[in-house]
């Protein structure tokens, strides 16, 4: 009753749908991280993603690089976990009340 547009979304939308949309965001870089056929298909030639070079690496020839590359992703993810679980909580991240 008042307020304008943008003052709307981020006082009374944005809190609402905010733990679907961090969800989301969680669900489709896990899906994107992992995913090598959309990237094989999706990227050109002249880009190479980080799952192109393992898939590459692990097709022709067998390379330490490509375990200490794997462990430095999972390390990557535990810490990003980890500091939305110190920051936010994941109480707070995935419940609409604040």
């Amino acid at each position: 009753l008042g307020a304008g547009p943008m003052k709307v979304f981020f006082q009374i939308t944005l809190p609402i749908i905010k733990s679907g949309v961090i969800a989301g965001a969680i669900f489709a870089f896990i899906t994107s991280f992992d995913d090598l056929t959309v990237a094989l298909f999706i990227v050109s030639t002249d880009v190479v993603t980080l799952p192109v070079r393992i898939y590459t690496y692990m097709q022709y020839q067998y390379d330490p690089i490509i375990t200490s590359v794997s462990s430095i992703m999972i390390l990557f993810t535990v810490v990003l976990m980890l500091i939305i679980e110190r920051v936010l909580g994941v109480g707070k991240v995935f419940s609409s009340k604040n």
